[in-house]
């Protein structure tokens, strides 16, 4: 499996193997032409790489240009970068849904509670079963799915005032397929694609090492995406 940005750097550079100096370029060069403003292709290219490679959705307003400082230093920068603007937001996020979603607010502010406390244990799995739950409230389909979401698929244009919201399309678009957020019970997936929360591997007892401070923003990040952009998209509501 090729190494992160992060070991890359601490192993030195004189290191690299051709293939991952072939990566290297191809990813920064990804990240170069979305900030250059290269959409919506290439926007859509870093929302997915963010969530395939970092396991982290990229925000509402966000623009992948907030990204490329950090890319370049390696997965320990972007998941600061995404712990910092999270726990910023996190109490919003926390009274929007309880009154998006008045029928789940305990469970929401139990999530957030257990947050608060440090048990990650505990917040991680209720946070994973609201966004599946609020997901199939949203859209009658499941969010860890691997079958396309054909409600997702194309939502923004079938509601063209999404359009000023520039990352909206490809948002959606970075689970609408279920490739990266469908996680099957797989030892295989799990070593594809390491740093995306295995939402089976959670919650059937697999993974007893998840609750970590990074893994709970992670999940408060999926959260996030549920809430407020599959909100939006679907209901044209901020």
């Amino acid at each position: 499996m090729s190494r992160t940005f992060a070991q890359i750097e601490k192993d030195g550079y004189d290191t690299l193997t051709e293939e991952e100096i072939s990566n290297f370029k191809s990813t920064l060069l990804l990240f170069h032409n979305a900030v250059h403003h290269k959409w919506p292709k290439e926007w859509g290219e870093a929302s997915d790489v963010l969530l395939r490679d970092y396991g982290w959705h990229i925000r509402l307003w966000m623009h992948p240009n907030d990204l490329i400082p950090f890319i370049k230093l390696g997965d320990d920068e972007v998941d600061k970068y995404f712990v910092r603007k999270l726990r910023w937001a996190a109490l919003r996020i926390q009274w929007q849904a309880g009154k998006r979603f008045p029928h789940r607010r305990k469970m929401i502010n139990s999530a957030f509670n257990a947050h608060w406390q440090g048990n990650y244990l505990a917040s991680i799995p209720l946070f994973l079963t609201l966004s599946e739950g609020l997901f199939r409230e949203l859209t009658g389909e499941d969010l860890f799915s691997k079958k396309p979401k054909s409600k997702m698929a194309g939502v923004v244009k079938r509601r063209q005032e999404l359009k000023v919201v520039p990352m909206m399309t490809h948002i959606i678009d970075a689970v609408s397929n279920g490739d990266i957020i469908g996680l099957r019970f797989s030892n295989d997936e799990y070593l594809r694609y390491p740093n995306v929360l295995s939402r089976n591997k959670i919650l059937h007892g697999a993974d007893y090492a998840y609750g970590t401070k990074v893994n709970a923003y992670k999940a408060i990040s999926q959260f996030e995406f549920v809430t407020e952009s599959v909100h939006m998209a679907l209901t044209g509501k901020e």
